[in-house]
This record gives structure tokens, sequence and C-alpha cells, in this order.
């Protein structure tokens, strides 16, 4: 592959729309997934589709004609053998930068022509708008003609598109609309433009997309072309819709957005620049349904999660400001609570596929309640919630499908139920952070039937997780057992021992408990990375380093050394209250904060994970390409990274 092509791969942008949609490719406008695509929609059955893969356009100048799309095929179709890349528009693209820190825009030039691109999705719409400005840069007068060629999908976002004949798609002109219309199944999408139609229907055959092929995944796609838009005027804009029949504006719904965007900024107005844009970031990963809110894990695969929902809200929602989202997400979330459990996920079958196996969301979700109230001191509202919280208790001490409360009151859980819950790491057993997090929920519990003049039944139980918690230390490495099966405890070094340092309320003292501190230069000592930290020590056998390959092999590195950004929030709060919340502390922890916000301010997003190990060149030098020594990988953007960098931030800025 080219070094110019491979260095540009890895960047990528991504906007949303609210609905669970969104618009995201490389800079270099080369779809190298096939979760790429200018439009990708949710529909009413929460299924997602990729609507419009991308755009080829041509420009045409005094009768040459250049190609500004990107491709990328297979000598022979084969994805061992040579690349080809046609048509190369990357070479003309000289810039790329979010205009606003909002819409993707790409600057272009040809023969001293230049070509603008922006992208721009309304909120709370299926509907881009992709915008150019074509201006001739020269005192020489030139014939410039441009053309747009959508270039269709219209399918399942998981699933690539393998087209017989043209006539799977059917295009329908519409005068009246300015444009055509066009299905593929039950899907239709309305594309209009500014400029004039020419039907001229083609397919794409073979289109390469690298991520797949290293993700182990079907790396080849057809897309349909219904024609070409083309005209010759200085500013044109193109839209496409899915489901929409309101007439979308340019001017009038990017301004919209700006405001939208500076309203959101308004609610941190007493917080840093930094900060500010940070809370930005936060709003690609809300979503409105139509009586309720949620929040999508990542993107691009990942949907509403009841474990990244709950660790998600303090930052996502409460630091940001945005408190009727944080109490909407609760309220809705309390409606799917079965037997005094939430929901691992929403799934799209919900109510007939209800998967509630999870041993920690149900605590996570009294933490996020407990941040909640003590941000608004909305106390009417743990009131009416109250008895519910109590089921929650319930639930873990007579059992559940995920877990249930042992003789000594720790919580035993089944095998991949917790937040590592790939069969490479089942943790069936006691976990040391699900039981931190039952001792953090009890005292919650506590917390709020004392604000309630409410008894509290559960202080013999809260004793005993106190005391019983004592088989998970490990005298001889100086920190916690990560988890406890039938007396045999497992001493690996995993950062999951850290929630029992940094939690609200937390089993292992932090002022007058040394151990706290022993537990803290463990993590840091084996696990810590400027970009979070390591699931697993690498002085373990089973430490993998690298992140890639087939599912299986992602699977095996994906908690055993791949690293994760949320741990750094409860990270650094573990440090600061082990040191007082001393003034050194505090100048360290943004230290500790600072790579991470960097990344974001850079990338407009953090990602899911990093690789344990350092990238390094022959000539030990850092690979250039990503620009810091660990690669990102899974979800280019995940809600509880941000979350936690947002939360953390926000506590740092308030001490």
């Amino acid at each position: 592959m080219e070094n110019t092509v491979q260095k540009m791969y890895f960047p990528e942008y991504l906007i949303t729309n609210g609905l669970d949609g969104y618009a995201s490719s490389t800079i270099l406008n080369l779809n190298t997934r096939k979760y790429h695509g200018l439009l990708v929609v949710a529909d009413y059955d929460k299924n997602n589709y990729v609507i419009l893969s991308g755009i080829d356009e041509r420009i045409e100048i005094n009768g040459k004609i250049y190609e500004l799309g990107n491709h990328h095929y297979k000598e022979d179709y084969d994805p061992n053998k040579r690349d080809i890349f046609f048509p190369r528009g990357f070479k003309f693209l000289k810039n790329f930068k979010y205009s606003h820190r909002i819409f993707p825009k790409f600057y272009y030039e040809v023969e001293d022509v230049g070509i603008e691109k922006e992208i721009l999705m309304p909120h709370g719409f299926n509907t881009v708008i992709v915008h150019y400005k074509i201006k001739n840069k020269d005192d020489n007068e030139k014939d410039i003609k441009f053309s747009i060629n959508p270039l269709l999908n219209m399918r399942d976002y998981h699933k690539n598109l393998h087209i017989s004949v043209v006539k799977d798609f059917t295009c329908e002109v519409s005068a009246a609309q300015k444009g055509i219309i066009v299905s593929h199944g039950k899907i239709k999408v309305r594309i209009s433009s500014d400029t004039e139609f020419l039907k001229n229907e083609y397919i794409l055959r073979n289109v390469f997309y690298q991520k797949e092929w290293e993700r182990g995944y079907d790396p080849f796609e057809d897309l349909y072309c219904p024609g070409s838009f083309f005209g010759d005027k200085g500013e044109t804009t193109m839209v496409a819709s899915f489901n929409e029949t309101k007439s979308i504006s340019y001017e009038k719904y990017k301004q919209e957005e700006i405001l939208r965007i500076e309203n959101l900024k308004n609610l941190t107005s007493k917080r840093s620049r930094i900060f500010q844009e940070l809370s930005t970031l936060a709003d690609k990963f809300i979503i409105k349904h139509s009586n309720s809110y949620g929040i999508i894990a990542g993107y691009h695969w990942f949907d509403e999660w009841g474990r990244d929902t709950m660790i998600s809200i303090p930052g996502l929602c409460l630091a940001t400001g945005r408190f009727d989202v944080a109490k909407g997400l609760i309220k809705g979330w309390l409606n799917f609570m079965q037997n005094g459990l939430i929901l691992n996920f929403i799934p799209v079958r919900y109510p007939f596929e209800c998967p509630y196996n999870s041993s920690d969301a149900s605590l996570w979700f009294l933490n996020a309640v407990y941040h909640y109230y003590t941000d608004t001191k909305d106390i009417k509202f743990i009131e009416e919630i109250h008895q519910k919280l109590c089921e929650i208790a319930e639930s873990y001490i007579r059992g559940n499908s995920a877990c249930k409360m042992d003789n000594d009151c720790l919580i035993v859980s089944n095998a991949q139920t917790t937040w590592m819950d790939t069969k490479w790491t089942k943790r069936e057993g006691k976990a040391v952070e699900i039981n931190a997090l039952w001792y953090n929920a009890l005292n919650i519990l506590k917390f709020f039937s004392y604000l309630l003049n409410k008894n509290f039944d559960y202080e013999e139980i809260l004793e005993n997780v106190k005391k019983n918690f004592e088989i998970f230390w490990n005298e001889k490495k100086g920190c916690l057992y990560d988890v406890i099966l039938n007396n045999k405890p497992d001493d690996s070094i995993r950062p999951n021992q850290i929630f029992a340092i940094g939690l609200p309320f937390n089993v292992i003292d932090n002022d007058n408990d040394e151990r706290a501190r022993k537990i803290f230069n463990v993590v840091f000592g084996e696990l810590y990375t400027p970009y979070g930290l390591r699931t697993l020590s690498k002085k373990s056998e089973n430490y993998r380093g690298i992140y890639e390959g087939n599912e299986e092999n992602r699977d095996k590195a994906y908690h055993n050394g791949t690293v994760w950004p949320f741990l750094i929030g409860v990270f650094i709060e573990a440090y600061l209250k082990i040191n007082n919340y001393s003034r050194e502390s505090k100048d360290n922890a943004l230290k500790f904060l600072n790579p991470l916000l960097e990344y974001a301010e850079k990338f407009n997003m953090i990602p899911e994970i990093f690789d344990g190990d350092y990238h390094l060149t022959s000539s030990g030098d850092y690979q250039t390409e990503f620009e810091n020594p660990h690669k990102p990988g899974g979800c280019i953007a995940q809600a509880w990274s941000v979350a936690e960098v947002l939360r953390i931030y926000a506590l740092y800025a308030s001490l």
C-alpha cells in the first residue's frame, strides 16, 4: 500500500444527527470500513442502514476531467494481491479540518481551482447535506463544470452489498422534488440538488475495505450509482434524506447547528475552553427517542448498552450540565428493569429478546443515580424511584440471571457477566470490582434511605461485605486478587482492583489504609499508559499487547492487555483520594489526563481502546502514522472514554 495512503488511513471523521445516525469516513474520503458512509441511519425498527456510501466528484476544467473520488481495489479481487487505487482524488486533497469544530471540511486544488466540500447532518433529521464551493484562484478565465455521482448501497450496516444487476435498484427522477428517489427493497432515499440530473446507472464492483479485511470480515462490496448531478455554478449542494419529506436548506441548518452547539457550550460557560470543546464530543453519543433519551456506546457498531450508559451519565450529561438528559436516561432505563436488573443492552427485537446478563450494570445504575442527586439535589425524583433502587439490592441478595449473593455477603458472578465479557476472560466467581461496586451501591442506598428518613435494611450485609472483602487482599503482591472462584484466587494483575479505591464509597479506606496506596502503586507500575490502563500486566503469560486480526484473535487481546481509556477516570480519582486532593496530586492528575485531552483535541474523538504494546519502527522511533505510541482500535469513538475524561476534568476543575 502506498505510504501516503497508509498514513492517512487512520484518521476518521464522525458527525451524528441525534437519532443514532451518522456520517463517517477517513479524512481522505476513502471508505475503509463497511460502516463508513455519508448517510447511515437507524430505522424505526432499530436496524441500522448505510444508505449513501459516498460521492464520486468530477471537475472538468477547459475540457480536461479530474476525478476527486477515491476507491481501493485489489488485483484479481484477491485481498493478498496488489493494491489498486482508482480514482486517486487524494492527490488533489490539500487540507481537512472541522469547520467550527463541527462540520468535516475538505479542500482540494486542481489547476488553480479550489474546491471546498463541507458535510452537515441536521440534528434530528435522517439527512446529510454536502455543500461545495468552487473558486478559480487565478485571473485566467476557465470553463469549469462540476458533477456529483452519489454511490448507494442501502443495506444493513453489518452486511456488505453484492449486486446482481442494476435492476436491483430503481431510480425515479422527480422534477417536483428537484432530484431522484432511489429504492432498494424496502429502503428509499431522496436525493436532490440545485443542479441538473442525468440518469446513467452503473455499478462499481468489488470495492475493497481494508479495515474489514484486517478484522476478518468480507472486504468487498458493490456500489450503485444512479447517475450524475451536474452544473457550472460556483456553489452547489446535494441533499440525501431517508424517511424525510421536509425541504432542507444548507445555510439554515448550518446556522441552527452552530447555534445548538454554542448553546451546549454555554451550559458549561464557567469551565475552560478545552472542557467546552470536549462537551461537544459528548453530544455525539446522546440520541433522542420519541419519549426518552439514549446513549450510543460507541461508533460505529455499538448501540445502547446498560453498563456503558450508566458509566457515561456522570461525564456526558452531568458534567456538561444536561441534567434533563441524565434524568430522562435514568427514567428510561428504569422502564427496562426486570427483577431488579438493568438490561445489558437494548436488543433490536425488544421485548422478545432481553439480555439480563450483566452483573454490574445495575450497580453502575445506582452509582449514576447517586451522581445525579449530588449534582442536582433533586430529592423529589430520588423519593419517586427509591423503591425501584431497593429492588436492585433485593435482586442481588436473592440471586438473579447474572449473579447472586453468597453466604459471606459477597457477590458471585456468572461467567462472562462482568465488563470483561469475552470467553477468554470469563471471570466466574467473586470478581473484585463487582464487590467493590456492591459495597458502593449499598452505601448509596443507605445514603438515600437516611436522606428520605426511611429504614435501611441492609446494614448487616454492608458490614459483612466490608469485613469479608479482606479475602481479596494478596499479601505477596501487595494488591488485590482479580477474582475468586471456589476459594481459589486469580492473582492476575488487572485494573479491576482500582475500583476498590476509586468509587464514591470505597471498600478499602483511602485515608488510613496503606493498602490503598499499595494497590494504586501496583496498578500504576504495571498497567498505566498515557491513554488509559492495560487490562492485564505485561508480565502475565496471557498478555496480548496487539489488538488485531479476526474476531477470535481480537477477543483474546480485548481484555488481556489492551488499553481502555475509560479506566483513566477511576485511576485518577483513586490517586486524588489517596493523596487527600493535595495541590501536587491535582497537578499530577492533569498530567495523567493530558494525553487523552490532546488526542480528543486533535482527532475530535476518543476511541474504545488502544494497543497495550508500543509501536516502534526498526530505528526504535514511534510509528509516525499514529503519532502516539499506542495504536487506537475498536470503536473510533466510545461514549465512556469521552465521559470519564469529561467527568475527571470537571472534578479537577472543581478542586
